[in-house]
């Protein structure tokens, strides 16, 4: 049977792709976020097509397959600006430095944190700010770059005390 343009079936098939990607059945995943991609195109609900973007590239990454993700956070970050959201943005350019890292392309994955930086500044999002400069120290650690390193690690600690609700597994 067709769904045709359904909005309420574009959030079941995203629902479905989220408990394939919670079973790590990433195929199924990437099946049913693109069919309720393609309902959300053809309704032009422009907010949820860089979400499934986003989920998209999510479940790439989960694969290993780090080009492809890139791609998809691209286009979501892409769709993003577009719809001027600007916390989903810093979003979508901190897991395009996520990727880049995986990909051992540094100096590239420093330029996408330090633009999520700027846009967490501007949200001050402490959080946020701390993350992207973790990743940031992370990335100059990768490279040896000890002095960058260490500088961008000690502004991160000094925001993590700037958190009021701190989880370690969100760093």
């Amino acid at each position: 049977k067709s769904l045709g343009n359904d909005r309420n079936a574009a959030v079941l098939l995203s629902k479905i792709g989220d408990m394939y990607d919670y079973q790590k059945d990433y195929n199924q995943a990437v099946i049913h976020y693109l069919q309720a991609l393609a309902i959300d195109e053809n309704l032009k609900y422009r907010e949820n097509i860089a979400l499934k973007f986003n989920d998209i590239g999510k479940v790439y990454e989960k694969r290993g397959r780090y080009n492809e993700a890139y791609d998809y956070y691209l286009l979501a970050s892409k769709r993003n600006k577009k719809n001027d959201k600007k916390i989903k943005i810093s979003e979508n350019l901190r897991n395009i430095g996520r990727t880049l890292m995986k990909l051992k392309k540094y100096d590239e994955s420093v330029k996408y944190y330090k633009r999520a930086l700027t846009i967490d500044k501007e949200l001050k999002n402490n959080l946020l700010l701390t993350d992207d400069n973790k990743s940031i120290g992370e990335a100059y650690l990768k490279q040896g770059n000890y002095v960058n390193a260490e500088k961008y690690l000690n502004v991160a600690l000094k925001t993590v005390g700037k958190v009021k609700e701190f989880s370690p597994h969100k760093l």
